[in-house]
């Protein structure tokens, strides 16, 4: 159902989307289809138990029987689509439209879609919107044609093509000033001709008047993930031919070149970028960095503002992981990602002598080799007393590997612990050591996965650990009790671009 997909996307409750999308359809004269939908939300959060539950289940059923034409056209268009709304200060401000766009020929449709984007936007101001759907070029002059789109402050796209990107380019340059936050990961592959368009000026606002800035020039957000973009992709980006001040990236903080197949000649141009001073926040993951790469980023001009570095999957040798963790340049960071670097006991220990006392308060060692050996040369490491975030899923220790972390004296700070997708802790035995320990009381997260039918005896064994993260004081605090197919990795659960605090404010 609709409201059930809505409630899935996000931390609040369905009835706010459905009372709006039924006030909608009643103003248009819908009034069975509203009072339907607030049926269904209200036998979905009445439970069982309840004797009026049955009384609402009818009144659906009949209003479903007396039409049966409800169940061949089902919704108009704009309610097929799904909306996930992100509250943000009190107030909805996201949109994401997913489903299949193409193929809409009826101008009628389009109409119903725009006019429910304008109800929608009259109570709730649209700054994000997600284009989840394989959309087409007409399709999407379309939808962006629409006027409601003026205030939007950040864009994700999914699948488009490299001929939709170039006419979207061109939309977003002329039509949304507002725009500092660009997703165009997911494999679009947009490929090194693409990367131009981020390049483009626009057009001067008036005839003779100045070019206005590029998009590459006003964005803090830029994801590429999976693009393809290769060496001269990337070298249009750091050094583009006949650079003027309206194309440099000066306003770009967070920077996502992850799955690019960017070999270690093909990044030397990022070495040397100085057009970007304001870069926080680099992932250059599943790339083959290798020994060279990793050399090369020990000299990039902008490493020491780094407060935030995804190296997983670049293939680094031991010696230069070490040798990077180790560089005074990187002291700013507040997070680093070491996933899928095939990490075992002795080349963790080389890691972590590398970082020293001083490690960034989030660090992700996830997908590597982490045996109980491992987790005892972590618990006693001294760096893990600065430690407020540690991500261990996908490894595999056992119980006696957690107990030693759980047991070990450096993890006064600790507040999230992720330890996801570990085969040998999914049992009651396996997470006991944790439980018993003090560290699960200090914890305002945990993050571990249930193997099927094990949900609820994990539940009832964790029970202390619940109490302790629902009455912390830390608003944040929640456990994560997930099935395998819910984990699928530390990348997709964690969101790599979500807004930064300042960084005085940030509370480590």
């Amino acid at each position: 159902m609709f409201f059930r997909a809505i409630e899935r996307a996000g931390e609040f409750e369905s009835s706010d989307v459905v009372r709006i999308l039924a006030d909608w359809l009643e103003e248009r004269g819908d009034g069975a289809r509203a009072e339907f939908l607030r049926l269904e939300m209200e036998c979905e959060r009445t439970p069982d138990w309840e004797p009026v539950k049955a009384g609402l289940r009818r009144r659906a059923r009949e209003l479903e029987w007396a039409h049966p034409t409800w169940l061949a056209a089902a919704l108009p268009p704009v309610l097929q689509t799904a909306f996930e709304l992100k509250k943000a200060q009190g107030m909805f401000q996201g949109l994401e439209l997913v489903g299949q766009l193409g193929g809409w020929e009826n101008p009628a449709e389009w109409d119903l879609l725009e006019c429910g984007l304008e109800t929608l936007s009259e109570r709730m101001p649209i700054r994000t919107l997600a284009l989840g759907a394989v959309i087409g070029q007409v399709d999407l002059d379309r939808l962006l044609s629409w006027s409601g789109w003026s205030g939007l402050v950040e864009l994700e796209v999914v699948g488009i093509s490299p001929r939709t990107w170039i006419r979207l380019a061109e939309r977003l340059r002329r039509g949304l000033p507002r725009l500092t936050r660009l997703h165009l990961g997911r494999l679009n592959r947009i490929g090194p001709a693409g990367v131009h368009e981020l390049l483009r000026e626009a057009p001067p606002q008036t005839r003779g008047g100045p070019p206005q800035p590029s998009l590459l020039s006003r964005l803090r957000v830029l994801n590429l993930f999976g693009n393809r973009l290769g060496g001269a992709g990337l070298t249009a980006i750091t050094h583009p031919k006949g650079a003027s001040a309206t194309v440099q990236a000066e306003s770009l903080e967070t920077l996502d070149l992850g799955f690019n197949n960017l070999k270690p000649a093909d990044l030397r141009s990022l070495w040397s970028w100085e057009a970007a001073p304001r870069l926080r926040r680099l992932s250059l993951a599943q790339n083959p960095l290798q020994a060279e790469g990793g050399s090369g980023l020990l000299d990039a001009v902008w490493l020491e503002g780094l407060v935030e570095l995804d190296l997983g999957g670049t293939r680094l040798p031991p010696k230069t992981l070490a040798d990077l963790v180790a560089s005074p340049r990187l002291k700013r960071l507040k997070c680093l990602r070491l996933s899928n670097l095939q990490l075992d006991a002795a080349v963790i220990e080389q890691v972590l002598a590398g970082i020293g006392g001083d490690p960034p308060p989030r660090l992700d060692l996830s997908s590597n080799y982490l045996d109980d050996d491992g987790l005892e040369r972590l618990a006693r490491w001294s760096g893990l007393a600065r430690v407020v975030e540690l991500n261990l899923s996908h490894n595999e220790f056992s119980p006696s590997g957690l107990k030693a972390l759980a047991d070990s004296p450096h993890t006064e700070r600790l507040k999230v612990l992720r330890i996801a997708d570990n085969r040998r802790l999914v049992t009651p035995r396996g997470l006991q050591g944790l439980v018993d320990s003090p560290l699960a009381d200090r914890l305002t997260r945990l993050d571990v996965a249930a193997a099927p039918g094990m949900e609820e005896e994990l539940k009832a064994l964790l029970t202390r650990a619940t109490l302790a993260l629902r009455t912390s004081s830390r608003k944040d605090a929640r456990l994560d009790l997930g099935t395998w197919s819910d984990h699928a990795g530390f990348w997709e659960d964690v969101d790599w671009f979500a807004e930064p605090a300042a960084e005085e404010e940030v509370d480590y």
